[in-house]
């Protein structure tokens, strides 16, 4: 065992001498799979292994980053991926057995040093959403897991569904196919066996006789086969025997595995697609909502402009200080025209405001109806999208994914941006972080500090945000150097004293009507400092 590394979707890579053993405990894509070594000239295609150094490296995707890469590339994000604490444990043991328990999705690997016996234990639990990966020391005594559970396990003796090691058979899983298709009744002992049965298996069985189910395990133990089995055109699953339906033989159970899930992955990915289009339209819809009260506030124009004019014409009668006026209506007899009018101006400026609101309304009407139609014709052709994206090409259907599916900055990508943030330490050792202009002002505050760090900005004034990272074990003293700091990199620099508002980055939420950079604090604090930086730069 050469390393022992984890990439950024959990999944797990045993590195050996000659080869890399990949484990996926995602929940609906679960399974092992082994990856040539780097150093070889093997790569894998389709689950095929491949003599062609310059192909591209292919594995059944648990991890896109692993699909449609070259060697070099592979070797990049082979550098990437992070140590296990398992590692630890096992680094430079030997493998000395790889056992599955009888036919269940479960095995595993013991390690031990040359001359000693066995030391620990790796079991591999792929059983879909409840997959994990346990680390058990030579008592079968569980030292750590992959995955968090509700209950912790640690210092347990290791047990799978309430059953010890020790009282599970482990045959090999060729004798218990062999004692299946010996036993009076195939299909009652595979009932007993099995509490949910695969589904090439419950096809098979749905309409086979126990003669016929005595000849299908026959030929599993002799001469197994990969066959997939088609549902409007889609792979549905994977069978070791011919059955009726659209079936197709394929050269290997990996080429077989890898068609299959890369059919499960588009699946997916078109169903994350549409959730997000969804939610696109319902957004789309709501505009739609706000545009129609909009064009109805437009349509009010004459209006505004009618209030505007009876209050000219009756400026003598109009007294200021009143909250509203009814004035007579000179195109209809008998009705009164109720006013509001705003009593800390006087008639004639009451009267400029509903002539500024008919001019706004006139011209917005014009632009309103064109949104209107806009969104309109989008909404339609996002529900068309919709319920036609089974139909998509994949070029197609990549565009759709970079437009509704846009890849996550890593954080270790972040951590990098540390770097070009002006960075300082206070006396306390504390850091210091500082925006350059308001674009890095942005990423520095809502992508790379966390909920808990403290937010500098200097009151009524333009200036760089900036950041103190708070470890818990902030002093008084640190909290006025980080504002100093923020005076320093300011509009106010010059000032003698300079009021600074700060609070917790969790209560500073973004504008979004004055752009990139510009926040709205909550819950803040002010304190009044002298402007400066800190002696100590990181």
């Amino acid at each position: 065992m050469k390393a022992l590394k984890r990439d950024e979707e959990n999944n797990l890579l045993l590195v050996f001498s000659k080869e890399i053993l990949l484990s996926s405990i995602h929940p609906s894509f679960y399974r092992v799979l082994l990856l040539p070594h780097l150093k070889d000239s093997d790569y894998i295609r389709n689950g095929e292994i491949s003599k062609n150094r310059t192909m591209a490296l292919q594995v059944p995707p648990s991890h896109p980053a692993y699909t449609k890469q070259s060697p070099k590339r592979f070797k990049q994000l082979y550098k990437d991926l992070r140590k296990h604490h398992f590692e630890d444990y096992v680094k430079q043991l030997i493998v000395r057995d790889v056992v599955q328990l009888e036919l269940d999705r479960i095995f595993y690997i013991s390690f031990s040093k040359r001359s000693t016996g066995i030391l620990y234990y790796l079991f591999f639990e792929l059983t879909g959403p409840s997959s994990n990966v346990f680390l058990l020391d030579k008592e079968m005594k569980i030292v750590s897991q992959y995955k968090k559970t509700k209950k912790n396990r640690t210092g347990e003796i290791y047990s799978f569904n309430s059953i010890s090691i020790d009282k599970i058979e482990t045959h090999s899983s060729e004798k218990v196919l062999q004692d299946i298709s010996n036993a009076k009744s195939p299909i009652l002992a595979l009932q007993k066996k099995f509490k949910k049965l695969p589904l090439w298996l419950k096809e098979t069985l749905n309409s086979a006789s126990e003669q016929e189910a005595n000849k299908y395990f026959s030929k599993i133990t002799k001469n197994v086969k990969p066959y997939i089995l088609f549902k409007n055109k889609l792979p549905l699953f994977i069978s070791p025997i011919k059955i009726t339906g659209d079936a197709k033989t394929k050269t290997s159970f990996s080429s077989a595995v890898f068609e299959l899930y890369r059919s499960e992955i588009e699946k997916e990915k078109k169903e994350k697609i549409r959730r997000e289009i969804v939610k696109y339209i319902k957004a789309k819809e709501r505009v739609f909502e706000k545009l129609k009260t909009d064009l109805n506030t437009a349509k009010s124009s004459q209006k505004f402009k009618k209030m505007g004019e009876l209050i000219l014409v009756n400026l003598q009668s109009i007294k200021k200080g009143e909250k509203t006026i009814n004035i007579k209506d000179p195109y209809e007899k008998g009705r009164l025209i109720k006013i509001d009018m705003d009593p800390s101006k006087s008639p004639i400026k009451n009267a400029e405001e509903y002539f500024k609101k008919h001019r706004k309304a006139k011209r917005s009407r014009n632009i309103v109806e064109t949104r209107i139609k806009d969104v309109s014709e989008e909404i339609e052709k996002m529900n068309e999208l919709r319920e036609g994206i089974d139909n998509l090409s994949q070029i197609e259907l990549t565009e759709l994914e970079k437009k509704f599916l846009p890849q996550k900055i890593a954080k270790r990508k972040l951590k990098k941006e540390e770097k070009r943030f002006r960075t300082f330490l206070t006396s306390g050792k504390k850091t210091i972080l500082v925006g350059r202009n308001r674009h890095e002002n942005e990423r520095l505050t809502f992508d790379f500090s966390k909920p808990r760090d403290l937010f500098f900005h200097v009151r009524e004034a333009p200036g760089s945000h900036t950041i103190l990272v708070n470890d818990g074990k902030l002093s008084k003293n640190d909290i006025i150097e980080a504002a100093k700091s923020a005076a320093f990199f300011s509009r106010a620099k010059h000032s003698t004293i300079v009021p600074v508002s700060y609070t917790e980055r969790r209560y500073v939420r973004r504008s979004k009507r004055l752009g990139p950079g510009k926040v709205i604090l909550t819950k803040e604090k002010t304190i009044f400092v002298k402007p400066g930086i800190p002696n100590h730069k990181k």
